[in-house]
């Protein structure tokens, strides 16, 4: 069923923990407040994809979705056609994957809530979340670090 919550980490938790692979600036943070990454919009994941390829065609697909506190959604897509570790660069997301392919049952949660405006100052959690995969494919995928990259200033002249 698309949109599976497979975990949630709440971030605020997560960066007091040293050990954690979440973790996103000082371990020293106070533990009741949000991350903001108004300057962040792509994120690098390293993960390890381990089982059999995919006969189908159709490889499995995992959501790295930021949460904001006010329950609006982004989700970044990865697409597990790889095997092995990898590091993947996820740009800045966009929605027209949700609609085409993965419209995820709204017990999942609220597919529109991924639509509308998402505040970057106020993110809560990462959840983790199978957007496809396949019964049967006994595809595991092991996520060491999640990491918001900040965006280049740009400046346009000359327009």
């Amino acid at each position: 069923m698309p949109g599976a919550l497979v975990q949630r980490v709440e971030l605020s938790k997560a960066v007091q923990d040293p050990g954690s692979a979440l973790m996103v600036g000082p371990s020293d943070r106070p533990s009741a407040r949000a991350l903001d990454l108004t300057t962040h919009r792509a994120l690098a994941v390293q993960l390890e994809v381990d089982g059999p390829a995919s006969g189908s065609g159709e490889s499995a697909v995992l959501n790295v979705q930021l949460e904001a506190g006010e329950k609006t959604y982004r989700d970044y897509y990865i697409d597990l056609d790889f095997r092995g570790p990898r590091t993947v660069i996820l740009p800045e997301p966009g929605t027209g994957r949700t609609l085409a392919e993965f419209r995820p049952a709204y017990s999942n949660y609220p597919f529109k809530m991924a639509m509308y405006g998402f505040n970057y100052g106020n993110v809560v959690a990462i959840n983790l979340r199978w957007m496809r995969y396949a019964k049967g494919s006994e595809v595991s995928c092991r996520i060491s670090l999640v990491e918001a990259l900040e965006g280049a200033e740009q400046c346009f002249e000359g327009l």
